[in-house]
């Protein structure tokens, strides 16, 4: 599994928003990895690929953090 995280400067968050994280993830075993890892964290966890996640960040920016899943991204 190979993950790009990116994550917006701290000023643009808003206080409501601010510990939330999006992962897009390509199966179960990344999406549940990422809920171990981040467990007690605001997740929210879809299938998708980066183009899912850019489509998302066009409409969608205020988060803490989003985590892509890239394995087989070339």
């Amino acid at each position: 599994m190979s993950i790009a995280i990116a994550t917006p400067p701290e000023e643009t968050t808003s206080i409501v928003t601010r510990n939330r994280i999006v992962g897009f993830v390509n199966d179960e075993l990344s999406a549940a990895a990422l809920r171990k890892g981040l467990e007690g964290a605001n997740l929210s966890i879809r299938r998708g690929t980066i183009r899912n996640a850019i489509r998302m960040l066009e409409t969608d920016t205020d988060l803490f953090a989003l985590v892509v899943d890239i394995s087989g991204r070339r």
